[in-house]
This record gives structure tokens, sequence and C-alpha cells, in this order.
């Protein structure tokens, strides 16, 4: 480890696996944040005595803006006039996707300090 330098891990960034969009929609079903919870879980767990500085979800509103109200990354939910889909709704799914996001950012925060953070020993957790 280089001098100065603090590493962050973050759980989500703009990419989760296909077989959760198959399965749930992604962000769109609030089965997602028991799933990111999951992961966040398996992550602390094998990866906490290493890691001291957790990201869980990197820039959630441009994800939400680009995914489902434009439609320009994956899953490319979008609607007439924000964006030329095949799929999606721009007027609803984006707040329907943040919502999921926020509350599976607060289950990844409440798991870490529930179950995994020491008292007393600082540790970052943010949602950029």
């Amino acid at each position: 480890m280089y001098p100065g330098i603090k590493p962050f891990v973050t759980l989500n960034h703009l990419d989760y696996p296909q077989e959760l969009e198959n399965r749930f929609q992604s962000w769109l079903s609030p089965e997602m944040q028991n799933d990111f919870g999951y992961l966040a879980d398996i992550c602390f767990k094998h990866f906490g005595d290493r890691v001291k500085h957790w990201t869980t979800l990197n820039e959630p509103n441009q994800q939400i803006i680009l995914t489902h109200l434009k439609g320009t990354f994956p899953p490319s939910r979008c609607s007439l006039p924000y964006g030329n889909c095949s799929q999606g709704n721009s007027e609803r799914e984006p707040f329907i996707a943040a919502h999921n996001t926020i509350l599976a950012h607060a289950k990844a925060v409440h798991i870490y300090r529930s179950k995994y953070q020491v008292t007393n020993v600082p540790v970052d957790m943010i949602c950029i």
C-alpha cells in the first residue's frame, strides 16, 4: 500500500449482474434492496479486514438519469420526450429506481454498522 493513498471500494458503479435485470428489472424492484444488502454483506465479510472506506453507490443521481430517464445506459428504459427507448416510463421509473437505491444504501450501511463496524473505529460509508 502506498503511503497517503486510501483505497475505496465501490459496491455499485453503474453496473449490476444481468441476472438481476432479468429477474427484478434491476432498481425498479424493491427486491434489489435485499440483493444489494446481500452483496454488501458478502463484501464486508470477506474484504472488511483490508477495506476501511466503502462507497455503496457511485453517483446514483447520474445512474438514475442515464438508465431510467434518458435511457442512454443499460437497461435503457425511457420514454418520449426524454429519450426514445423500446421500453420504460421516464415520468415514473426514475423515482422508483431512486427510491430503491436510497433504501439499498441504507440497508448496506445498517448491515455494516450492526455486523462489522468495530466500536470507535472510524470507517467511511458513503454514497456519492
